[in-house]
């Protein structure tokens, strides 16, 4: 059962989708994680990508972020996301975005919008695309304010590093582990 843990929706029941293509996170992984975010999201403009139910991105705009950006390309996804968001009452806080990651990374040409990018791909790419998913998390860097973050849920052991994200945080929850990555800033010696 797919429910609001903490903020100002909390306790609202959430529709499912129910598809092998989602991964509803549990309650308890949503607590753990939020409560680390709490300070780094609130009155903040973020993203769901991946979004599946709009479960984290609904966590996030009843913990107190002031605006959301749903992506899935599921249309049956993005009808249960509008509805979860009406149930919340959070619509005007939200844009649902149909379509993919890319498409939407594309279309968004704004630099410096979000402090915080929720990145929850299916595992199944995670596992046998990992290209693809290098390929997003470095076209998301331009999206992320200063000390802007993306926190990337996969499975257990399919982080790998890259020169342009340092890990600040990773945490396994049985067979999923969450990551928090921000990007590494190159400074240049300007005297030679």
């Amino acid at each position: 059962m797919l429910k609001v843990v903490s903020g100002s929706a909390k306790g609202t029941l959430l529709l499912d989708v129910n598809k092998e293509t989602t991964r509803p996170i549990t309650s308890r992984i949503k607590t753990s994680l939020f409560d680390k975010l709490q300070f780094f999201i609130a009155d903040e403009k973020i993203a769901d990508l991946y979004s599946g139910t709009g479960s984290m991105g609904i966590e996030a705009l009843s913990r107190g972020a002031s605006y959301c950006d749903f992506v899935d390309i599921d249309t049956d996804c993005t009808e249960i996301i509008k509805k979860n968001l009406e149930k919340t009452k959070f619509a005007d806080k939200a844009n649902v975005f149909r379509g993919t990651v890319r498409e939407f990374i594309a279309k968004h040409t704004t630099p410096d919008s979000y402090r915080a990018i929720l990145y929850d791909p299916p595992f199944p790419i995670v596992k046998d695309s990992y290209d693809q998913i290098t390929s997003e998390l470095i076209s998301m860097i331009p999206l992320l304010k200063s000390e802007g973050a993306v926190i990337f849920r996969h499975p257990q052991n399919f982080y790998k590093s890259m020169a342009e994200y340092e890990v600040i945080s990773q945490k396994e929850y049985g067979i999923n582990q969450i990551t928090i990555l921000t990007p590494l800033l190159t400074t240049v010696d300007q005297d030679g």
